[in-house]
């Protein structure tokens, strides 16, 4: 090394080995850039020896990046005018193995007696691990700052005196104010009365006492005078062992209120269809065990509620004959959860057996898990009474149609054997008339063809044989006896002069009684001839 003409650096030996040894990575530099002192942190801190590196321009080149180069010799050239200057430059440097460094490059001019000397004292402080833990927490600042302004719940940070001093956009969304309206108010503004003191109670019991609280509910009043229910939790800020402020965490949560009123409507409408159901209905642990039961399941069964609950349901309220039956459907229901009108017989504290219809299903959690069971049991002892008295009228009906079937039969034979005797009547009348009376009207005719009453005769005798008496005297045309004579000699082709001077009345009532004729006979104001119609009866 080099050092003649030079001021001594060093007073003995001993300070030398403590340069050399020195934790700090430093060398000395001429004016004119050798570098006449590299001690063993230096050469540690980039890989390069002494001679690797003479001079300030072989160091600044071989170690630092391009952009670096020009600057490292501006720093030192201006060091040369400048007492006592000390200058600061962070510049990042390549290791001999290629691995990148961050250092802070500082050079102080060396004054000897009052004058600056020819050297300039360089330090090159790895600053890499700080760099990286700066960044490193720049960057969980920003994850920080970022997690809580895009946090869906609001936060915001007071002062010791409740001020806000800062709060992310959620909050502000939640309660309806401006940032700059807000840095305005007190946390006490936005809270309703009520809970001031409870508030106060938390904060001086715990926030002070432990430095944050348990998560408690309260209400806040936004902008438009809303008031919303929330939840939060406060925890203190701390700098130099004092507490300067409180931070807190708000979470909206009207949403979560109105399910929770919803449950508990639903609570109690369960509650009240528990009780009123006229079934008889009973809460069931997993166990098998009765937990609750309704007024009406207690009346028949006839034990006290206190009495009841904790007792096996299965061996409680069944029947002997249905034990076995309803062992195992508990044992299925275990499995499937549900129980579906199974027949059973139930019993009474006095011994009574009545039959029911069980079904039972499983109350769950929303994890999926059971925590009871609601079993029904419907009575239809009554029913199945009425079920084997409707059996006993089946049969007695039974027995009465086949006696009457056989009623029926014999009646038909007397129906048919009556229709064969008024058959053989109605041949015997038509016989009569055939060979008897007609002949003898026939010379009657003969020995008086004026008489017109012979004609009518024959034609009322010839209706006796026929169907027409029969068929216009039905009881749904509800003719009257005058109408039916009138039916008859229309009939039979007469009109109604003829009507008139055969029955001595008027053509005009002759008229009236046609007209009423057609009336009943369901062809008025219909272009049919009364007496065409009455000829197709």
């Amino acid at each position: 090394m080099i050092i003649d003409n030079m001021p001594v650096l060093f007073e003995s030996q001993n300070i030398r080995n403590l340069y050399y040894q020195s934790p700090i990575p430093s060398m000395f530099v001429s004016k004119n850039g050798v570098i006449i002192e590299y001690n063993n942190a230096m050469a540690e801190l980039t890989g390069y020896s002494h001679k690797e590196v003479p001079d300030l321009e072989a160091w600044a080149s071989t170690i630092l990046d391009e952009k670096y180069h020009n600057k490292v010799i501006e720093i030192i050239i201006n060091a040369q005018y400048v007492e006592r200057n000390i200058n600061r430059k962070e510049f990042i440097l390549t290791r001999k193995d290629g691995e990148k460094r961050h250092i802070e490059f500082i050079v102080s001019n060396i004054v000897t007696e009052g004058k600056l000397n020819d050297l300039h004292y360089i330090q090159c402080i790895d600053i890499t691990k700080y760099k990286l833990e700066h960044e490193n927490l720049l960057k969980l600042s920003k994850k920080f700052n970022d997690l809580l302004e895009g946090s869906r719940d609001g936060w915001l940070r007071t002062d010791m005196d409740g001020n806000f001093t800062e709060c992310n956009p959620s909050f502000l969304e939640m309660i309806g104010f401006s940032r700059d309206e807000i840095n305005n108010l007190k946390c006490r503004n936005l809270t309703p009365e009520i809970w001031h003191n409870y508030e106060r109670d938390i904060i001086l019991n715990q926030v002070f006492k432990r430095g944050y609280s348990d998560v408690y509910e309260k209400e806040l009043i936004k902008k438009n005078g809303k008031i919303f229910p929330v939840e939060e939790r406060i925890f203190a800020i701390i700098e130099n062992n004092k507490q300067i402020g409180m931070w807190g965490f708000i979470r909206d949560i009207s949403d979560r209120k109105k399910i929770e009123d919803s449950q508990k409507e639903s609570e109690k409408k369960f509650r009240q269809f528990f009780e009123n159901n006229p079934d008889y209905c009973y809460i069931v642990s997993q166990k098998g065990e009765i937990i609750d039961i309704n007024e009406n399941a207690l009346n028949i069964i006839g034990y006290k509620k206190e009495e009841i609950l904790g007792l096996p349901m299965v061996t409680t309220v069944f029947a002997s004959p249905s034990q076995k039956k309803a062992k195992e459907i508990f044992k299925k229901f275990i499995n499937n959860g549900k129980i579906k009108n199974e027949e059973l017989k139930f019993i009474t504290r006095d011994g009574i057996e009545r039959v029911i219809l069980l079904s039972a299903d499983t109350l769950k959690n929303k994890n999926g898990e059971v925590l009871y069971s609601i079993w029904v049991q419907r009575d239809i002892t009554d029913l199945k009474r009425s079920e084997e008295e409707l059996k006993l009228s089946k049969l007695e009906l039974q027995e009465q149609k086949k006696a009457l079937e056989q009623k029926n039969g014999a009646l038909g034979e007397v129906i048919a054997q009556i229709e064969v005797e008024k058959n053989a009547i109605k041949d015997d009348i038509k016989t009569n008339l055939d060979e008897i009376i007609f002949p003898i009207i026939k010379k009657i005719k003969l020995e008086d063809p004026s008489n017109e009453y012979i004609d009518l005769i024959q034609s009322l005798l010839e209706k006796i044989s026929s169907s027409f008496g029969r068929k216009i005297s039905k009881m749904s045309y509800k003719l009257t006896p005058r109408e039916m004579e009138i039916c008859t000699m229309i009939e039979s082709g007469l009109t109604s002069k003829e009507i008139s001077n055969l029955l001595n009345i008027s053509s005009l009532t002759i008229n009236n009684h046609r007209k009423n004729i057609r009336k009943k006979l369901d062809i008025t104001n219909k272009n049919i001839n009364l007496s065409s119609f009455l000829l197709h009866l």
